[in-house]
């Protein structure tokens, strides 16, 4: 949900009311936030928009299905080797499906996140000779992106330049 960066304001906006209705005083601190970080998600989706707006490939193979929204907002495909859950085990008529889509559309990138389990994905990329590449879901972080203090906004830009990468985008 919160990699549709539209999402993400209206998430911040929802957290910015319930600040205010706790914290009343400083509504003025929470509102004059939300406006500096509303902005800088704005300027976050117009540079997905056009960074991904002339892509050769439009398809990108995950290790799960957590970038449906994102590649909705954007004009892509997600496919996904499994679910919704990281840790759930695709079937081996799922695995042959994602290694035709890969050859079929010619992609030599995979994508798995850092917390999930590579092995497959890795596997399928040895396969078909891609690259494996982490895309991050925002669901946790690691704690070296932790320790860089990094945002919401400094890791979709990370995933953005991997997303170009992975779709060839000029």
């Amino acid at each position: 949900y919160w990699l549709d960066i539209n999402n993400q304001i209206t998430v911040a906006k929802e957290i910015e009311k319930k600040l205010e209705d706790v914290f009343p005083k400083k509504k003025s601190i929470f509102r004059k936030n939300l406006k500096e970080y509303t902005k800088k998600l704005k300027e976050l989706d117009k540079l997905y928009q056009t960074s991904l707006s002339k892509c050769k490939k439009h398809t990108i193979i995950v290790n799960h299905n957590a970038f449906n929204y994102l590649a909705k907002r954007y004009g892509f495909s997600s496919h996904s080797l499994s679910g919704l859950s990281p840790e759930s085990m695709p079937s081996a008529k799922t695995m042959k499906k994602l290694i035709d889509e890969l050859k079929e559309h010619n992609l030599d990138v995979v994508f798995y996140e850092s917390f999930g389990n590579k092995n497959i994905i890795s596997q399928i990329a040895k396969d078909t000779n891609a690259k494996v590449m982490v895309l991050n879901p925002l669901a946790n972080i690691t704690k070296e992106e932790a320790q860089k203090g990094m945002t919401y906004t400094d890791i979709m830009k990370e995933n953005l330049k991997k997303l170009k990468e992975a779709m060839k985008c000029d």
